[in-house]
């Protein structure tokens, strides 16, 4: 069987793949070595490390396989981070070992994994991560990101973030610039404080050649008189 697959053009074996869903892919990427080439490549062509509680796992994980696969950060085209915390509590196993070898710090996890990330289109990324250094560096994410970026897009939470200039200098720094490949920077806000740096950023970008989008999510609370009614 495995010699009848074989003879299947790649673009064929890459439309099976492409009419998969994540379990089936992962599946088919450990059971047959003549498909696991596509499967993982669909596989980890977007990868969404978003979840607010395991985060911080998810993201080790990931750099952990792609120590033993160096190939799979090729394939890696979407990559979204939220909040990289440490959990205090239980660690998953696979992800034990690798934080009793290297102790790695979100900053570290960041400064090995993205230079793998050959490939790298779209980051998606919340505003307090640009601000994570790196251990061997100091230099915080936002100075370190990868040059092939088409779109960056950063998330600003319901809490303004620390060093909230700061983080606006760095992306103009960035923006600055101008990587070869920088289409599109998008910041979504639920805060519900002033920006007075956004008109600025915009200046920055139309006369880079970058285009920028803002979108406020704040909804205010509805004004309540002195007794609690509406």
């Amino acid at each position: 069987m495995s010699g009848y697959f074989s003879k299947l053009p790649v673009e064929l074996r890459s439309e099976v793949a492409d009419n998969l869903d994540t379990k089936a892919l992962a599946c088919l990427a450990r059971v047959s070595t003549i498909f696991q080439p596509v499967a993982e490549r669909r596989l980890y062509r977007t990868v969404d490390i978003t979840s607010s509680k395991n985060a911080y796992c998810h993201a080790l994980m990931l750099l952990e396989t792609n120590r033993k696969h160096p190939n799979i950060g090729e394939y890696i085209k979407t990559l979204k981070i939220s909040h990289l915390r440490e959990e205090s509590g239980k660690t998953q196993e696979p992800v034990r070992t690798v934080k009793q070898e290297a102790h790695l710090s979100a900053g570290a996890i960041l400064e090995e994994l993205l230079p793998c990330l050959s490939r790298l289109e779209l980051l998606e990324v919340a505003a307090d991560v640009l601000l994570v250094c790196g251990m061997k560096t100091q230099r915080p994410l936002a100075e370190r990101l990868p040059s092939q970026l088409k779109h960056l897009h950063v998330e600003e939470h319901s809490a303004p973030v620390k060093d909230e200039d700061l983080l606006r200098q760095l992306l103009a720094d960035y923006i600055k610039t101008k990587p070869t490949a920088l289409e599109l920077i998008s910041v979504t806000s639920n805060a519900g404080y002033q920006r007075n740096y956004d008109m600025a950023l915009e200046e920055i970008c139309t006369r880079s050649g970058v285009k920028i989008m803002f979108e406020c999510r704040y909804q205010p609370e509805p004004a309540r008189d002195a007794w609690g009614y509406d």
